[in-house]
């Protein structure tokens, strides 16, 4: 794997256009209208469940106030996919990945996008579910490839108690094990903390298999200001300095070491 001097409004354009691609994980849709602009897909599902119900795991700890502003952000969601230039490009479905994933047939997707729940189990579960909805050359982007402790927007160590190592690198352990167990590779990890202050993203591309995925890693290895590579993507951790005579946690930098 390749960390890289881009964040993904840059790694965006070396993406392929005009594919089928679904985002995994949507809210409000900032990313899924930057996805339909940039790469003008065939077609663009969203999927995500937006509070459809009250169960025990993500839902189950919304405030009525968050249930309410999901609901609205599924609202704008759907008027969004059905205006404009989107020509009837746009699907929206209210579900969870995995029993969304039962209405697509295999190889069928040039590039999915997860950002879904970050928890071990969740991110897993999901990128292993999307693997043979893939295209063999297709592209698997996965969103929040960091240590949990950190909160990048902020510049500043939780205080919620995300709790133990295990826990707050479920999000690149869950990675690199369905990497392992789907016969995929990680290829590129973004470097987003002083552009746009979010954590990384990686692409992944099917292990042995040179097709699209590999070629755009080859594109940003030539185009991006530089690349460290790391032989194990286990090895990325994240921590973050303050300066001396920092006042505002904005000042705070927040950056990827291998250990």
């Amino acid at each position: 794997m390749f960390i890289i001097g881009f964040n993904f409004d840059e790694v965006i354009k070396f993406l392929p256009r005009g594919g089928v691609i679904a985002e995994l994980g949507v809210k409000r849709g900032r990313n899924a209208r930057k996805l339909f602009h940039e790469l003008s897909p065939e077609k663009l599902y969203l999927v995500d469940p937006w509070a459809m119900d009250e169960d025990v795991g993500y839902a189950g700890r919304l405030t009525e106030s968050d249930r309410s502003a999901l609901v609205d952000y599924h609202r704008e969601v759907l008027e969004w996919g059905k205006s404009g230039d989107r020509d009837g490009r746009v699907e929206v479905i209210r579900d969870y990945a995995i029993p969304a994933s039962h209405q697509f047939p295999d190889k069928y997707f040039d590039i999915v996008y997860v950002d879904t729940l970050d928890s071990y189990d969740g991110f897993y579960n999901d990128l292993c579910t999307y693997a043979p909805k893939m295209k063999d050359d297709g592209i698997i982007i996965g969103d929040d490839f960091y240590d949990l402790r950190f909160r990048v927007n902020k510049g500043s160590v939780r205080k919620d108690g995300v709790g133990d190592e295990e826990t707050s690198l479920c999000m690149i352990n869950a990675a690199n094990d369905f990497a392992r167990d789907c016969g995929w590779e990680l290829l590129v990890m973004t470097d987003e903390y002083k552009s746009i202050r979010r954590p990384p993203r990686f692409l992944a591309g099917k292990k042995d298999f040179n097709g699209v995925a590999h070629k755009v890693r080859d594109k940003l290895l030539r185009n991006a200001p530089w690349a460290i590579e790391v032989d194990d993507p286990r090895r990325v951790r994240q921590t973050m300095v303050v300066p001396k005579g920092a006042t505002s946690p904005m000042d705070n930098l927040f950056f990827t070491r291998i250990v």
